[in-house]
């Protein structure tokens, strides 16, 4: 599965046109295989941009998924757990980022 979002695949396709004549364009209707590609990069985009999440929660849903671990299993743990990692946390507190992360088994890891 491809990281692009549809958004990334446009701004990609008016970085590259930026600045090119119009008038060249519009005669040679830009390289073909160019817009081939462009079109199988868009088709295969995903429709939503990426969740962002802290690398630790990432590390945290690919062993829960090794395990074979569901969602609901996972939040009635943390939701019964008293004592909480600062992982935890992070998940109770932003649930719908972690579910959305957890569902398209993709996201955008960031440090922290």
């Amino acid at each position: 599965m491809t990281k692009a979002t549809k958004q990334g695949v446009f701004d990609s396709l008016l970085a590259t046109y930026e600045g090119t004549d119009k008038a060249l364009v519009d005669e040679f209707g830009g390289a073909p295989e160019d817009i081939q590609e462009w079109r199988d990069e868009y088709a295969a985009a995903l429709q939503v941009p990426l969740p962002v999440i802290p690398r630790a929660v990432g590390e945290r849903i690919r062993f829960e998924k090794r395990w074979g671990e569901n969602l609901y299993h996972l939040f009635v743990t943390i939701d019964l757990n008293n004592i909480h990692s600062a992982v935890e946390d992070w998940i109770a507190q932003h649930s719908d980022t972690f579910a959305i992360a957890w569902s398209l088994n993709e996201w955008e890891e960031i440090d922290g």
